[in-house]
């Protein structure tokens, strides 16, 4: 049985309640959920995109392979999502907070809902 990437997704919102209550690690939360929104997402439309290779360069053809064929707003949210993962993975000078959580898992929502994953 292989994994359900939707499981980041879940696991992406489990946190994000939980960084409420938090005090000392709420911006590992954040960046977390971040990231595994993102995750979720990304391969979920990898899968349905048929791409199945990997490469440097995977996450810009998944992109490129909505953008061409009529899905702009998957492509462009995938692109905003990756660019927030990117953010919390990379930038630790750069402060997050549950509001950019918050709005990554509404992105990673809607790209696996158009995908009838969730």
């Amino acid at each position: 049985m292989s994994f359900n990437p939707v499981e980041f997704y879940q696991l992406a919102g489990i946190l994000f309640g939980q960084q409420k209550g938090a005090t000392q690690y709420s911006e590992s939360f954040t960046r977390t959920v971040i990231s595994r929104a993102y995750y979720s997402a990304f391969l979920v439309a990898r899968n349905q995109s048929g791409i199945n290779k990997s490469s440097k360069n995977i996450h810009q053809e998944v992109r490129d392979h909505f953008q061409s064929s009529g899905k702009a707003k998957i492509a462009n949210q995938l692109d905003d999502l990756r660019t927030r993962r990117n953010d919390a993975d990379y930038q630790i000078d750069k402060n997050l907070t549950p509001r950019d959580s918050g709005i990554a898992l509404k992105l990673s929502e809607s790209i696996l809902k158009e995908f009838k994953s969730i």
